[in-house]
């Protein structure tokens, strides 16, 4: 699995790193040779391999520590690394976001927003100004 960088249940933003270090189960020493790791294999061969496995391989965590820590963490039922974990989670959340309909304002229609308020804004600092300057000629 990959580094993630999704949403939780809780609500906090969680690298699978993160919470296997938050666990215990590696250190951040651990954690940051992984990622070296992670990092030249991307150089190497132009897709990062997951952080899990990473870990598995350098021998600091087993397998079946990485896929329970998944399954508690985002209530999941992966059985393995192999597993595709990050769909399994978009499904998850994708159930749940499903229910709201979000209204999609068109692009053109925030610009107008914008520009009248700046218009309004522009408006009113030139109109303060007038007033201060025919202040000063009057008095």
């Amino acid at each position: 699995m990959r580094k993630k960088n999704t949403k939780s249940s809780d609500g906090d933003k969680t690298h699978i790193g993160r919470l296997l270090k938050r666990k215990n189960l590696i250190t951040d020493d651990q954690l940051q040779e992984a990622l070296n790791v992670q990092r030249q294999r991307l150089y190497k061969l132009g897709q990062p391999d997951h952080i899990g496995q990473i870990l598995v391989d350098l021998g600091y965590v087993s397998e079946k520590e990485v896929v329970t820590a998944i399954n508690q963490h985002y209530r999941l039922s992966v059985t393995s690394l192999s597993d595709d974990i990050n769909e399994l989670i978009k499904e998850k959340r994708g159930r749940f976001f499903e229910r709201f309909s979000f209204p999609s304002i068109p692009i053109w229609l925030q610009l107008s927003f914008v520009a009248i308020f700046l218009i309004i804004i522009s408006s009113f600092s030139l109109s303060v100004v007038m007033l201060e300057q025919q202040k000063e000629q009057l008095y």
